[in-house]
């Protein structure tokens, strides 16, 4: 019976300890990341070994609880159960987060990408540029050589630093609005 209650004792402090140690992770996952992107592989995924340990302890608990089972049956359902758990976390959430495409990107992924003025670009001054980039509309300072209005369609030529240099596309049929200004000039005169 002391041992029981001893057994009981370690899966409840490790299925807490797990517990905590994923809510911990969900919360400040993105700054742990960093030690586990060297390591090959997405099993030794930290949300795979808290899985695992966690479903683990809790399996184990209840069995001790709940049955009459010895202790190396209970290790033997828990492990079991444990796996299968981890497979589905895995499967279901790790692998496919890990296979997706990520929405990140670098300042040098918007060069040659198209986009439009936000905040209208003076001569020798800044104005703001939305871009769509990896799915994600992203906003950037920009600059040009010629004054830009807002709504202008642009593509990025360069950076300088954090600062794009853009330049205006030319398109190649007049937008609804300048087709409607064309034709109030040309009825006008």
């Amino acid at each position: 019976m002391a041992e029981t209650l001893d057994l009981e004792r370690i899966y409840l402090i490790v299925w807490i300890t797990g517990l905590i140690l994923t809510l911990l992770y969900a919360l400040f996952g993105d700054f742990l990341d960093v030690f586990f992107e060297s390591i090959p592989g997405t099993l030794l995924h930290p949300t795979v070994i808290l899985g695992s340990l966690t479903s683990f302890a809790l399996f184990g608990y209840i069995f001790e609880k709940v049955t009459q089972l010895s202790t190396l049956t209970i290790i033997i359902l828990s492990t079991l159960i444990s796996l299968i758990v981890v497979s589905l976390i895995y499967f279901l959430i790790v692998k496919p987060l890990m296979d997706g495409e990520s929405t990140a990107h670098s300042i040098e992924d918007v060069i040659g990408a198209e986009g439009q003025v936000a905040t209208a670009i003076p001569k020798k001054g800044l104005g703001e540029v939305i871009l769509n980039v990896n799915r994600s509309l992203t906003n950037h300072p920009a600059k040009s050589d010629t004054p830009i209005r807002e709504g202008t369609k642009i593509r990025v030529t360069g950076r300088e630093g954090a600062i794009l240099l853009v330049e205006p596309v030319q398109q190649e049929f007049p937008t609804f609005e300048e087709q409607k200004q064309n034709d109030s000039h040309f009825h006008s005169s």
